[in-house]
């Protein structure tokens, strides 16, 4: 398979960059961010976010302890489930905040200099980007996807655009999408002390879902489209094992003063 490297220009990466932070920081007050997990914390019943915190740290230690004393295989199997589900649902996925999007809205601008892409966000959580995007940006067909109900409940109270829906099998038609982005979704927390306990082999249980998942985003990507990635455990062989036709070209991004690692961009063909 010929795949085209292409590298951004550290000049267009720095002037799109510095764009794109000062759109971020004009959007909403720092308040916005910061009362988002009180808020959430609030609507399940705890006063605030460090009392949300606490009662489920608590709750993971205790199924951790459990899990360390005999069990029979139905108990023990939904111990495991409950486990993973405090993994998945934590607090502090609650606490985003607009830096955290900067290299990914750098890279959309790149990528799509000149129209407005039809996309989804993978793992949005309350979908702030999502929500950015649609009232700062004007892009009226970008969603954010989601598992977490009590952060969809939220989207949902401040009108962001998030869909339930579990990334291994994406609720749109073949071709729908000109972007799919993920940023902190696809790495190993959730799965590591999983497997272990399984008696998996290492990242056995991830790969599968993160192939899972890369297949998905194959399917509704648009030829043409783009599949952008930061910080995650996915490599240019995933996608090439995963994608069932062509990729067309993988784009770095490089900075003159700033580095961004696992930031990368590729095209579908």
């Amino acid at each position: 398979m010929s795949i085209q490297a292409v590298n951004a220009a550290p000049s267009l990466c720095n002037k799109v960059f510095l764009e794109a932070t000062r759109d971020l920081r004009r959007f909403r007050p720092s308040s916005f961010y910061a009362n988002s997990a009180d808020e959430i914390g609030q609507a399940q019943g705890y006063i605030n976010f460090d009392e949300f915190r606490q009662a489920h740290d608590f709750r993971r230690e205790t199924i951790k302890f459990l899990l360390n004393t005999p069990k029979e295989e139905a108990v023990r199997t939904a111990l495991l489930q409950d486990l993973f589900d405090a993994h998945l649902f934590t607090p502090m996925n609650y606490q985003i905040y607009h830096q955290t999007f900067i290299p990914i809205e750098m890279a959309r601008r790149i990528v799509f200099p000149d129209i407005k892409p039809a996309g989804i966000q993978l793992a949005s959580n309350w979908g702030v980007y999502p929500l950015f995007l649609k009232e700062q940006m004007g892009l009226t067909d970008f969603y954010g996807i989601d598992v977490d109900k009590a952060a969809i409940a939220y989207a949902e109270k401040i009108g962001a655009p998030v869909i339930e829906a579990d990334a291994r099998s994406l609720p749109f038609p073949a071709e729908r999408f000109d972007l799919v982005f993920s940023s902190h979704f696809l790495d190993c927390s959730y799965f590591g002390f999983i497997n272990s306990v399984k008696g998996l082999s290492w990242g056995e249980e991830f790969i599968n879902f993160r192939l899972d998942v890369m297949r998905e985003v194959y399917r509704v990507l648009r030829p043409g489209g783009w599949f952008i990635t930061q910080t995650e455990v996915v490599s240019c062989q995933d996608l090439i094992s995963s994608w069932t036709g062509t990729i067309a070209q993988v784009m770095t991004f490089n900075f003159e003063s700033i580095k961004f690692d696992g930031l990368f961009a590729v095209q579908k063909g």
